[in-house]
């Protein structure tokens, strides 16, 4: 990664906010369930790990210039990890109910930036499917390259995951690595449904390694 401030670094930073509106989204849907205990808990951890940028932040004035890439680094592991630990609180306090509405948010919230990514890239094919969400979901630094494309057509496109890099964030905080998948693919699979209704998304954890599809139906 250059280290200059680029194209590619705002395409970082933007889905780091994008992750940190779901967060906001995650805590407003639980707030309307939970009421003030939710506010409490999301008070603690944010107390813990920093609060999420503020809607408009310039990234210019935010990021450390001699440092773009370890900034990076640790604003995506900030992020990841605040949202890990005050998921796994939420659940160790409300359980199965709890869940419940973490699910109907990643769902949502998948849609809505789908649909923006419908308006914005109008992906029509399985490739440009996947670079746009590529383009929306945070899953590490460039560099890290833990994605492996493994077949590609008009159709169809499957990519194999045999490094996760959210299991680390998860299980430093004892959050339930099981759950985060679950509501990746609700969150991916209502992504790819609204940024192209012709088309869907399975994921499957099959040994050491996490196979996703994008296929059309």
């Amino acid at each position: 990664m250059s280290a200059f401030l680029g194209s590619i670094h705002h395409w970082l930073f933007n889905k780091v906010l994008i992750f940190e509106d779901l967060e906001a989204q995650l805590v407003e849907d639980l707030q309307k369930e939970f009421a003030e205990d939710i506010a409490s808990i999301y008070a603690e951890v944010k107390q813990k790990y920093g609060h999420p940028f503020e809607k408009g932040v310039d990234l210019e004035k935010a990021i450390q210039h001699d440092n773009i890439h370890g900034w990076l680094q640790q604003r995506i592991e900030i992020a990841e990890t605040r949202q890990a630990e005050f998921i796994a609180k939420v659940t160790a306090t409300f359980d199965k109910k709890a869940k419940n509405v973490l699910l109907s948010t990643h769902k949502s919230h998948g849609e809505r930036i789908g649909k923006k990514a419908k308006e914005k890239e109008e992906p029509k094919n399985a490739e440009e499917l996947y670079q746009s969400l590529n383009n929306n979901i945070l899953d590490g630094m460039p560099c890290d390259q833990v994605n492996n494309i493994v077949d590609v057509r008009e159709e169809y496109l499957r990519w194999d995951v045999v490094s996760c890099l959210h299991r680390g964030y998860w299980e430093s905080v004892g959050a339930d690595i099981e759950l985060f998948y679950s509501l990746r693919s609700a969150w991916v699979g209502a992504f790819i449904a609204s940024a192209n209704e012709k088309f869907e998304y399975k994921m499957q954890l099959k040994e050491n390694k996490i196979i996703n599809e994008i296929t059309k139906e």
